[in-house]
């Protein structure tokens, strides 16, 4: 397992799919174990020496380690007895070069270098276009585990214009609790909401005004001028009783 690559894999994919800050610190402290270790498929540590070096107490710890089990970046078995939990992180998959140059052998060289170029420039604005988006994003919830857009924030109070904070607050504690990962909260909450029966408001159009007939014929020369010149208003005259509606 390279060490620099397996991190940076890590951070790549929690700017997308956030997790609870003790998840993050309790992953590269067994990170760190697990160098220390030169790379063994499983290891030991006891909870002890886990809260010694990531600060937590023994129920953060819990949740924490549970939270990497759920999104899969670690397996772990319970200890027997007074021995030590064993776990094991799951090893990305990562491309190296020689692997690159090894796939790409059979073809000329100008063909590789301009392929791979190419693959990283679109790497490059993916990076780029995923930051923009995450820099646009605001943390809601009292963990802020749920990430709007200002667009899409207003969206979801159009759809739940009665709850919208309970149910985000409701998402939020789901995600904390779970350790679960989404990339689209709104569509997440909509699907609940879907299974709940939940029906949005229904956007309803404008009402016509009603067509009225009115008959000025009472007014006198000076009325009538005054309403030409706008000294005075229509609802005015019919208030007054010197216009009839039909």
């Amino acid at each position: 397992m390279n060490y620099i690559k397996q991190l940076n894999e890590f951070y790549k994919n929690i700017t997308t799919e956030p997790l609870p800050a003790n998840a993050k610190n309790l992953y590269e402290t067994l990170l760190h174990i697990n160098s220390d270790s030169y790379w063994r498929e499983e290891f030991t540590v006891a909870n002890t020496y886990l809260i010694l070096l990531t600060g937590l107490n023994i129920s953060a710890l819990q949740r924490a380690r549970n939270a990497l089990i759920q999104a899969g970046y670690i397996k772990y078995k319970k200890g027997i007895g007074n021995n030590a939990g064993t776990y094991k992180i799951v090893e990305f998959v990562v491309q190296n070069d020689d692997e690159f140059e090894q796939q790409t052998d059979n073809k000329p060289t100008t063909e590789r270098t301009t392929n791979r170029q190419e693959s990283e420039h679109i790497n490059k604005l993916n990076k780029t276009k995923q930051l923009k988006e995450n820099i646009k994003r605001k943390k809601y919830g009292e963990n802020q585990n749920v990430l709007f857009t200002d667009e899409e924030y207003e969206k979801v109070k159009a759809y739940f214009p009665n709850d919208y904070e309970e149910r985000i607050q409701d998402l939020d504690s789901y995600i904390q609790s779970t350790g679960r990962k989404y990339k689209d909260f709104v569509a997440t909450l909509k699907n609940w909401a879907r299974k709940e029966g939940y029906k949005p408001p229904s956007v309803s159009e404008p009402k016509k005004e009603e067509f009225r007939e009115v008959d000025i014929s009472q007014l006198t020369q000076e009325e009538y001028g005054k309403l030409m010149r706008k000294e005075i208003t229509m609802q005015e005259l019919i208030e007054k009783g010197r216009v009839n509606v039909g």
